[in-house]
């Protein structure tokens, strides 16, 4: 991938104003039709930057739609090798995007996924309300991504990034689209989405600098990505690893007697958790943010005071920016609700209904979210997950209070008024928002759409585990921002759920080992959903496994890119494994073979090895070599710990091939002993 094209000369920057023809600025051209274009072109070797203001030298205000400051139509402007054999990394906007590799010519699930832009999906709807296309059918296609995309000609080949560095001024829009058969590129765009704002006469604003950059690797950009956002807005990152969640076994349907129950089991038990979260269904309805007197009679300050009794931080959820229709608030300050151009209110779908969303700029939006965080502060809560983000930006048509704001400030601001109503001190888990747009205002920040307690199912191609380990492996050089909610690990049996659906448990057991995996990938944290005192013993196993947590930083030790998933990842632990792991038999219940015991801990190992058949669904036999695994001191033999089934290997040199037969949907992990 080259840029030297672009150096020379950089394409015609289009400004789209509301009711008027496109302003086209040439490379010569300053100021069109009373819009002065500011812009500066950075070059060094492998990297451009394109930084640029727009300023407003008319007598009225105008109306900023979009600029495009990037396009290109030809192939050779960036590789001589032919267009087929391109791959793509695509970076979502939010949680429920499906991210990752795929070739725009290849028709298969990865590329089907690919066509989905869920930046827009209507309110309330994650990958359920989701349908794949069918990519064979396509009259061509269009890519969509936001902030930006890679493209490599071959896989391991010299990758381009493609870009914005943020989300906190506008939102993006990346677009990649081909000819009708997929076989060549018909155009590549970069465009700022400007929502319809006013820039009043006189005024100017910047725009998200736009980059292209070449490196090595497809992972060295997007780590240099999240530096650039890093350096930018900060990074803030957890104090704590062990999170037990209620929504995916209680639901909506959770009540104080569970809570209770799962607090003592875990202080009995000894199980090392940092904080237990109540999730959705505590309180009365959106915007009225009290406890719900059926289900918490005494209120959440006993609930809170309770968990911290037990050792734990309390956490709660919330939806700052959904409102019921019905809602007091609203009813006591109509200025909440965020209207469309028209003067109608947005409405975000939901468990409530068609609710109400909030606008950030009205004049009463900081006094509601402080009073709300600070009930909840008074209450004992200082763990908060935010849920339903996207409420405040899926909308293009929205008008803010101040309309000379975006949709990206818009979410911006609002993080930044209850980053200032939490506390310092507090946590926040930010769960369907922005990406690039929380850095430094969230610890936490989910990486994957919401779990599920099956492997697949046959009539939903996007609702399964596969798809959820590969948002929370590509995402996974976002742990320089903040800390990584894969979201919760779900390893009962159970299927006939109850309360709720949420409870459902379909793994086998080689799949629940497999979801134990998964939580290791993206280097964040653990969380765990569970009805405890009717958990498996086997189960409960694999998770007193991972905890007290141990963050693994991962690598991809694949030569190709040819499969959905990765068969081989290596795991580099923050810090030495102390998981007490060598069981004599580990899925065998108690009632038939006893409880599996325990063997001495497997101490100092900061290395392993995954092999991953997570592809298949029939046994795979699947092998590596230590020379493959960076990093490793020169030895003359290495033993291994086989760390499901507690196997011992001697390998004699790092050239024996080191191999398992791995079950369908199965993982091995060899931990590597310095």
């Amino acid at each position: 991938m080259r840029l030297s094209q672009f150096i020379h000369q950089w394409p015609p920057i289009v400004l789209e104003l509301a009711g008027g023809t496109p302003l086209v600025f040439l490379p010569d051209v300053r100021v069109s039709e009373g819009i002065e274009l500011e812009r500066r072109l950075e070059c060094r070797p492998g990297f451009l930057r394109l930084s640029c203001r727009l300023a407003n030298r008319r007598s009225t205000p105008v109306l900023l739609r979009s600029a495009r400051v990037f396009a290109a139509t030809e192939e050779g402007q960036f590789t001589d090798t032919p267009f087929p054999e391109w791959r793509v990394d695509r970076l979502g906007r939010n949680k429920n995007d499906i991210p990752g590799r795929f070739q725009p010519s290849r028709d298969d699930r990865r590329l089907r996924e690919a066509l989905l832009d869920t930046s827009e999906v209507p309110a309330g709807h994650g990958l359920r309300g989701v349908g794949i296309l069918d990519a064979t059918a396509q009259a061509g296609a269009a890519f969509y991504a936001d902030p930006g995309l890679v493209l490599l000609d071959a896989p391991g080949a010299p990758a381009l990034f493609l870009g914005f560095d943020g989300q906190d001024r506008h939102l993006n829009r990346i677009c990649l689209e081909t000819t009708s058969d997929r076989q060549h590129l018909k155009c590549l765009t970069a465009e700022a989405e400007l929502d319809g704002i006013r820039l009043a006469p006189g005024e100017s604003r910047p725009l998200h600098d736009f980059l292209l950059e070449a490196a090595d690797s497809a992972d060295t950009l997007l780590e240099r990505h999240a530096e650039r956002v890093r350096a930018r807005l900060g990074s803030r990152f957890a104090p704590f690893r062990n999170i037990y969640c209620t929504w995916y076994y209680y639901g909506p349907a959770i009540h104080r007697a569970e809570v209770l129950q799962n607090v003592d089991y875990i202080r009995c038990a000894g199980l090392p958790f940092d904080a237990f979260q109540i999730d959705s269904g505590w309180f009365r309805a959106y915007g009225d943010w009290e406890a719900d007197p059926a289900k918490f009679p005494n209120g959440m300050a006993e609930i809170a005071d309770a968990i911290q009794t037990a050792g734990l931080r309390p956490g709660i959820w919330t939806a700052p920016f959904v409102l019921a229709s019905d809602s007091p608030e609203v009813a006591r300050h109509p200025d909440l609700a965020l209207r469309k151009s028209d003067g109608t209110p947005c409405r975000f779908v939901c468990d409530g209904g068609a609710c109400l969303v909030l606008d950030p700029y009205s004049p009463s939006a900081p006094e509601y979210l402080e009073r709300l965080y600070g009930r909840l502060r008074e209450w004992g809560f200082t763990y908060h997950k935010l849920d339903f983000l996207r409420a405040v930006f899926i909308q293009p048509e929205a008008r803010f209070h101040q309309p000379d704001r975006t949709r990206g400030e818009a979410y911006r601001h609002a993080m930044t008024l209850i980053r200032s109503a939490v506390g310092e001190n507090a946590v926040i888990n930010a769960c369907g928002g922005l990406y690039e747009g929380t850095a430094g205002l969230a610890e936490i920040v989910r990486s994957s759409a919401d779990l599920v307690g099956f492997w697949d199912r046959p009539d939903s191609p996007v609702e399964n585990t596969t798809t959820r380990i590969r948002q929370n492996l590509f995402r996974r050089f976002y742990n320089r921002l903040w800390t990584s909610d894969p979201d919760a690990l779900q390893l009962r049996r159970n299927a006939t759920p109850a309360p709720d659906l949420h409870s459902l448990g379909l793994f086998t057991d080689d799949e629940a080992f497999s979801t134990c995996v998964n939580q290791l990938l993206g280097g964040g944290l653990l969380t765990v959903s569970e009805n405890f005192p009717k958990l498996d013993p086997d189960r409960l196993l694999l998770l007193r496994l991972l905890m007290p947590f141990v963050p693994a930083q991962c690598m991809v030790l694949d030569a190709d890119d040819r499969h959905y998933l990765p068969e081989r990842l290596l795991l580099q632990f923050e810090e030495p494994w102390h998981g007490s792991a060598r069981p004599r038999s580990w899925f065998r219940t108690p009632e038939a073979r006893g409880i599996p015991r325990f063997a001495k801990p497997w101490h100092g190992a900061t290395k392993a090895v995954a092999l991953l058949n997570w592809n298949h669904d029939a046994p795979r036999r699947i092998a590596f070599r230590l020379r493959d695994v960076p990093g490793l001191p020169p030895r003359r033999a290495w033993r291994l710990c086989e760390l499901r089934l507690g196997r011992i290997l001697r390998v004699p040199d790092a050239d024996t091939p080191v191999s398992a037969t791995v079950p369908g949907h199965g993982a091995r992990v060899f931990l590597i002993r310095p």
